[in-house]
């Protein structure tokens, strides 16, 4: 591999691998201890299909917790792991909403830009997992979901999906069913940082977790 093969691809391995993970998961206790109701349900719903850490592990079903697939489809809406775009280049002139773009242009999507429109969802601002739920408030009846693609679309869509929402959906529910968390005056405005494109400029999270025993 030459220098820059081996620079892209643990760009890729980096980001792809854990960064992109421990951001997600950092967002989705960061927005629930910000919203208590949102809190109290997801931590409602985890421990009445949970008896055991056991249980949890050996668990795979996603349906299981269709409150805590919603917290995380709206942290992927607000707080896009991947906040920037991943470009793709034309090999041809190529009309793209309803514009004509030239050859060899560098296209994309930017999540973050894309997740808080108002163009695409009711109060982009606002945290509401409910949106994502079968009975959405009819106030979000018109959101744009489709718009919020964290692992964006086509052949160079991210491989390692199912697993990595395995291991947040594991990783949250052990920590939910396990601990009482409460958000320390340290991280109040935790998620208003700077981004480089693909990644956040993340500060340490700081939470205070109390065992249920």
């Amino acid at each position: 591999m030459t220098k820059a093969e081996i620079i892209g691809s643990t760009t890729v391995l980096v980001n792809a691998g854990g960064e992109a993970t421990a951001a997600c998961m950092g967002a989705a206790i960061y927005y629930m201890l910000k919203n208590p109701r949102v809190y109290t349900q997801a931590v409602e719903e985890v421990r009445r299909s949970y008896s055991s850490k056991e249980e949890i592990l050996a668990s795979s079903d996603a349906s299981k917790l269709p409150y805590m697939g919603a917290v995380l489809n709206e942290v992927f809406r607000v707080y896009a792991p991947t906040p920037g775009n991943f470009a793709r280049r034309t090999d041809e002139p190529t009309y793209i909403d309803g514009y004509i773009v030239p050859s060899d242009i560098s296209v994309g999507v930017h999540q973050y830009a894309a997740g808080r429109s108002r163009d695409n969802f009711f109060e982009p601002d606002v945290f509401i997992p409910e949106r994502w739920l079968d009975n959405a408030p009819r106030a979000c009846a018109q959101d744009v979901k489709s718009a919020v693609q964290p692992w964006t679309l086509g052949p160079r869509a991210c491989l390692g999906r199912n697993l990595a929402m395995l291991e947040i959906r594991t990783a949250l529910a052990l920590v939910l069913w396990r601990f009482d968390l409460k958000l320390c005056v340290e991280s109040e405005g935790w998620a208003e940082r700077q981004t480089y494109n693909i990644v956040w400029n993340r500060g340490p999270l700081w939470v205070s977790l109390q065992s249920r025993n």
